[in-house]
């Protein structure tokens, strides 16, 4: 099949910054942003706190102003709330700043849910039973369910409209060969969270009790950083509004959200024609959408709208087509 060429002229306009502040404990990763909250540059800014507790505490910093976003711990009722903060934004008229603390929260809670999935599974029962302290590995499928889940969040906060600052924690680790063996006398730093986090952020920012706060990367014509050629920029004055409004000269009046093509696995198109089937045939049984997808959640564990499982929806389809149809017997035995 022969498919047209689709093309368009790149527009030049830089897109709202996707900053990533890590660094070793207690290095104020969080105090920074509670303290970008003071900026008169930005309108309303909202908070979600995972697995830190610094959110209510560093709203005592002066001028600090932000909205703590009240979720349940549930990976859907977070990727919710971030939606509906990404569809406010949108309609603002200044610059909305959400504030995510701690990625690498985030990527535990998947990587806890993978392993949840994997110890519930029939093979690893019958080994737990056998033996009940039985090391269970989460397989591939799982772990590339975990991470179609942080791509949901990632592409939300990529094309955010406005200034996402999104913590995460970094530390030095043993350095290992191509062998994965470790080599003495190196170290190697590693932030922690999901692999891809540093490849997603515009701007990377690295702070340390013991060193000038570090701009490790920075995605910007005006004050780029060219690997291999330009040194890792230190500020020893170092505040995340000089860094967003002076060193990227951001223009909240010419910014836009950045344009990303969520590319689709076979899992995803799969996942989307099913429900697309369920979705007919409640329009033919007049059932009510929300019900049917409340229910699915109850059933299942997970929203029908985020599933990656094209086998849960169509499981699920079958079990409303059964109960319809014995509901149809029913009541033509009783006329």
């Amino acid at each position: 099949m022969n498919v047209a060429i689709k093309t368009r002229q790149p527009t030049g306009v830089p897109p709202w910054p996707l900053i990533l502040v890590e660094g070793v404990e207690k290095s104020g990763k969080s105090y920074a942003a509670a303290q970008f909250t003071a900026s008169d540059k930005i309108g309303q800014c909202y908070w979600i706190d995972l697995g830190e507790g610094a959110a209510d505490e560093y709203a005592a910093i002066a001028g600090a102003k932000y909205l703590v976003v009240d979720h349940d711990g549930t990976w859907h009722d977070i990727l919710g709330q971030v939606r509906e903060i990404h569809a406010a934004a949108a309609g603002s008229e200044k610059s909305v700043v959400l504030v995510i603390d701690s990625m690498t929260a985030a990527w535990d809670m998947l990587k806890d849910w993978a392993s949840a999935r994997a110890r519930a599974s029939k093979f690893a029962q019958k080994q737990l039973r056998e033996d009940p302290n039985a090391e269970i590995k989460p397989s591939m499928n799982l772990w590339n369910d975990a991470g179609d889940r942080h791509r949901q969040l990632m592409n939300l906060l990529m094309t955010f409209p406005g200034i996402v600052i999104m913590t995460a924690r970094g530390k030095e680790v043993a350095a290992l060969d191509a062998d994965g063996r470790p080599i003495p006398k190196h170290r190697d730093y590693r932030v922690e969270g999901h692999k891809n986090l540093p490849f997603d952020a515009s701007v990377w920012v690295r702070l340390s009790r013991d060193e000038p706060p570090t701009v490790v990367g920075c995605r910007s014509v005006h004050a780029g950083i060219r690997p291999g050629v330009d040194q890792p920029l230190r500020y020893p004055e170092f505040s995340l509004e000089h860094l967003v409004f002076e060193v990227l000269g951001l223009d909240p009046g010419l910014s836009k959200a950045r344009e990303v093509t969520e590319l689709q696995s076979d899992e995803k198109v799969l996942a989307d024609t099913a429900r697309a089937e369920l979705l007919a045939f409640c329009q033919e049984q007049q059932m009510d959408p929300r019900k049917v997808a409340e229910r699915f959640h109850q059933e299942r564990g997970e929203e029908l709208r985020d599933t990656l499982d094209p086998q849960a929806v169509t499981e699920f389809l079958a079990l409303l087509q059964g109960e319809a149809a014995e509901d149809a017997a029913r009541e033509a035995e009783a006329s």
